[in-house]
């Protein structure tokens, strides 16, 4: 394989003809008027005459120039990454290149199109060819009005790209005017607490979320809540460090935008930046995470670094890194001159999950959500003419009999217990991996401490495996073991935990897990405020544990399943679960709604949500 420099120097006509083939659809890209190829074509003057995107000469200029910035060119490219992410860079140009010819057939057997069918291989070319037909095909049924249209989203103030999707049309509901529809949502963790918020806003919806969980809405404002398994169990690192592919990544930016912009909740994170040591990339790898952070594209994520050891000291004096491989000492700079790099990440901060959650089950109690603890689902309903989802069965706890909640949607989002049996579709079963995860809690351990010793950052070692961050209320939250951050980066993990406080299921006792993780942060990362007698008082220490919800390819699955069935689980519910509660909840009220609009024949879907859809798992039952 060439390096980017050779590339440049060996294949400058050939980069050449690229750029000139593509340039076109770059300046479609460059108007936001390209989702609507009519009024494209109609104007498309006068739009490319106020597009300055650069000639093909001063294009090819920008990536020599960009490209040698990368270890002065002496990097290989990666066409593992590139393949990762072809559908979301080469196969757009092969949809535009579509849109223009209006069909397959005359799709142009240009250098660029033959360039990347040898590539890919002709199957996967098919594949991709057959999914941006489906795109096209339905947006040819749509009207100028439904290509086009945006979303706001009011609770964060962003907006979002629909567009039709191929559904099965009995997912909608018949529209009977002035009739409220209902809605039973299964979890009320931080997902199936943020879906009933935002539900909670939109008209005409009795809103009923139950949950296994006893404790579930304060009685007083001051009373404590269960916010749910995995929810009470989370590091909640609000963050898109380390994600791929590209789209997830984009996902959990918007996830930490609704953080910043939520009408309710904006004012709960710590944004505080995160610092995570990592091992070096070797000599000719290429670092992606670098492409996305590097100052040209500042805009994707910002990343400071690598930085030495004083930096890192004066960006967090509480913390003097040790390096795992060495014997422990107090020299600050025993970092430095090893296989490991240190970063920061300004943009990223945490969040207090108990008071989230408890603050979502407030506001959407208050709106007329309501919360139902103590209860066991035990099987979905179904018509028995049409075989749609109308309700589930439960069990009250401490109860055999079974009782009925009658809905005209039924929403998952319990979390890891989303793949119960009775929660899919006949025999199927949502496939998630067994992840189980540990924490540990230092309740007030900085009697003593200087307040500028104090941690102020989250902290984070790769290599040792260890986390740790301090809340508002002092408390510092350990993490130990391997750090599941989600994406396609995880899908190497094996279904039973790498986690090492675990073996073969069998739970360890709290007080050696506690300790196990305590001594690994305190020998790796030495928070100075994280004092030895905390492992000893055991008043002082509180373990929590879970079993992540990590569906098997690692993304979220957000969507309809079926007529009256409707799914929301993901790993990074945190970062994720108010940006994924509000784009479902609108999801939701689309199929509540029904056909109200005569031209609407088709529902509509969020496009950032394209990729996480549950039928990439299995075929919808109902045709």
């Amino acid at each position: 394989p060439l390096t980017v420099r050779e590339a440049h120097e060996k294949k400058a006509s050939d980069l050449e003809r690229l750029v000139e083939e593509i340039l076109p659809y770059l300046k479609m890209l460059s108007v936001e008027p390209w989702t609507n190829r009519e009024e494209l074509v109609k104007d498309e003057e006068s739009h490319w005459e106020y597009t300055s995107i650069g000639t093909v000469e001063t294009i090819v200029e920008y990536l020599k120039a960009y490209s040698m910035s990368l270890s002065n060119g002496n990097v290989t490219p990666s066409k593992d990454l590139a393949m990762v992410e072809i559908q979301e860079r080469n196969i757009l140009f092969i949809a535009l290149k579509m849109m223009t010819a209006c069909t397959t057939e005359n799709l142009p057997s240009d250098f660029h199109t033959d360039m990347i069918r040898r590539v890919i291989g002709e199957e996967k070319f098919q594949k991709c060819l057959e999914d941006v037909n489906t795109t096209k095909n339905i947006s040819r049924k749509a009207t100028r009005t439904q290509t086009s249209q945006r979303v706001r989203c009011v609770s964060s103030d962003l907006e979002f790209l629909v567009h039709p999707t191929e559904v099965n049309k009995n997912t909608f509901l018949e529209s009977e005017s002035g009739v409220n529809r209902s809605v039973v949502i299964i979890g009320a963790g931080m997902v199936g607490s943020s879906i009933a918020y935002h539900l909670s806003q939109q008209p005409g919806v009795q809103v009923t979320v139950v949950d296994q969980r006893l404790n579930i809405l304060p009685n007083t404002q001051d009373e404590i809540i269960d916010p749910g398994i995995a929810t009470s169990s989370t590091f909640a690192w609000l963050n898109a460090n380390d994600k791929s592919p590209l789209s997830y990544m984009h996902l959990n930016k918007m996830g930490m935008e609704s953080w910043r912009r939520h009408v309710l909740l904006k004012d709960l994170p710590v944004w505080c930046g995160s610092i995570v040591r990592k091992k070096c990339q070797q000599d000719g790898e290429i670092d992606v995470e670098k492409l996305l952070t590097t100052e040209k594209n500042k805009s994707h994520y910002s990343r400071i670094g690598p930085l030495t050891a004083e930096e890192a000291s004066r960006l967090e004096p509480g913390v003097a890194f040790k390096s795992p491989t060495t014997q422990a000492t107090d020299d600050a700079t025993s970092t430095e001159n090893q296989n490991e790099e240190l970063y920061f990440y300004p943009e990223e901060g945490h969040v207090n999950p108990v008071s989230a959650v408890k603050s979502l089950r407030q506001a959407a109690n208050a709106n007329g959500v309501k919360f139902v603890g103590g209860i066991q689902p035990h099987e979905l309903m179904r018509d028995n003419i049409n075989g749609k989802v109308n309700g589930v069965k439960i069990k009250l706890q401490g109860s055999e009999n079974l009782e009925v909640m009658s809905a005209d949607i039924v929403v998952i989002s319990a979390g890891a217990n989303s793949s119960e049996p009775i929660l899919g579709i006949g025999s199927d079963r949502l496939p998630l991996l067994y992840q189980p995860g540990a924490l540990a809690y230092v309740q007030n351990p900085s009697s003593g401490i200087d307040v500028d010793k104090r941690l102020k950052r989250i902290v984070v070692d790769t290599i040792s495996q260890s986390h740790i961050l301090r809340r508002r209320d002092g408390t510092l939250v350990i993490g130990g073991g391997q750090l599941v951050v989600g994406g396609s980066e995880d899908l190497a993990l094996d279904r039973q935990s790498s986690d090492s406080l675990m073996s073969n299921g069998t739970e360890l006792d709290d007080k050696l897990v506690g300790e196990t993780m305590i001594d690994s942060v305190a020998s790796n990362i030495a928070p100075l405020e994280l004092l030895v007698e905390a492992k000893i008082n055991g008043d002082a220490v509180r373990i929590s544990r879970a079993n992540r919800p990590m569906p098997s390819d690692g993304l979220p699955v957000v969507g309809a399943i079926e007529s009256g069935l409707y799914v929301t689980v993901s790993h990074s519910a945190m970062t994720l679960g108010l940006v994924l509660g509000e784009l479902s909840a609108h999801e939701i009220s689309r199929i509540i709604r029904g056909h109200d609009e005569p031209n609407d024949e088709n529902l509509y879907g969020f496009k950032i949500l394209d990729s996480y859809r549950p039928h990439r798992f299995w075929k919808r039952h109902s045709q």
